[in-house]
């Protein structure tokens, strides 16, 4: 009975000092762990939210268990778009973040500015400049009718709008645009996008590219075809 004992607490006393060198090693491994900082969420984010510094928590992670694509920075991130839901305690990555008004997007719903809207016209071979509008020029709208008066039609051109921002031509948002394209993508206001409707129907649409440094609108007269004859 007392080598029974005596076994049992020979076996109990390896047995502890087993644990303890387990648990030191463990502890060192740890603390020689690489660390790094990385930006997650504090809380559940929904999809479709602009992200403020509050909804971010830094938090220092072992190197390897950092996902590419990350930040460790809040400030590269607030103000940014969610494209889908974040978990809490998930890292921030830039994949699951968009820029709303940029085109780099790729996205054409999240290129558009909130309160306006894209709407595609037609254009060809001498409506557009021939190829040369890539996305995220600004151009103005020409609009060219036949006005009854005096019992017969009299060709009108109007400037119909100013500093009109391209997204996209044909189905391209990047800004090296498309070599040849049938449409443009235009970002307006919803009553800007009612009168592009209607006219595009009544008459024909001419896009003038702007400067990128000219922001200012100026006033042109609805010039007739008598104005022009003299």
């Amino acid at each position: 009975m007392k080598k029974i004992r005596l076994l049992a607490l020979i076996l109990a006393v390896i047995t502890a000092g087993a644990l303890f060198y387990y648990l030191s090693l463990a502890g060192n491994i740890t603390k020689n762990t690489p660390k790094s900082n990385v930006i997650v969420a504090a809380d559940d984010i929904p999809e479709n939210t602009v992200m403020t510094a509050d909804m971010l928590k830094l938090v220092s992670v072992p190197t390897d268990t950092i996902l590419p694509n990350t930040y460790d920075n809040a400030t590269d991130i607030v103000g940014k778009t969610t494209s889908a839901k974040i978990i809490a305690g998930e890292q921030i990555l830039s994949i699951r973040l968009v820029d709303v008004g940029s085109t780099e997007s790729g996205t054409l719903a999240y290129a558009i500015e909130p309160g306006m809207r894209a709407i595609t016209i037609g254009v060809g071979d001498t409506s557009s400049l021939k190829y040369m509008i890539r996305p995220n020029d600004t151009v103005d709208i020409v609009a060219q009718y036949q006005v009854e008066a005096e019992n017969k039609a009299i060709p009108t051109a109007k400037l119909l709008m100013q500093n009109i921002k391209v997204l996209a031509v044909d189905q391209v948002m990047q800004k090296s645009g498309s070599d040849k394209y049938t449409t443009l993508t235009l970002e307006v206001t919803p009553t800007q996008a009612v009168e592009l409707s209607y006219s595009e129907n009544a008459g024909l649409l001419r896009a003038i590219l702007r400067s990128p440094l000219d922001k200012n609108d100026i006033y042109v007269p609805v010039i007739t075809i008598t104005q022009i004859l003299g």
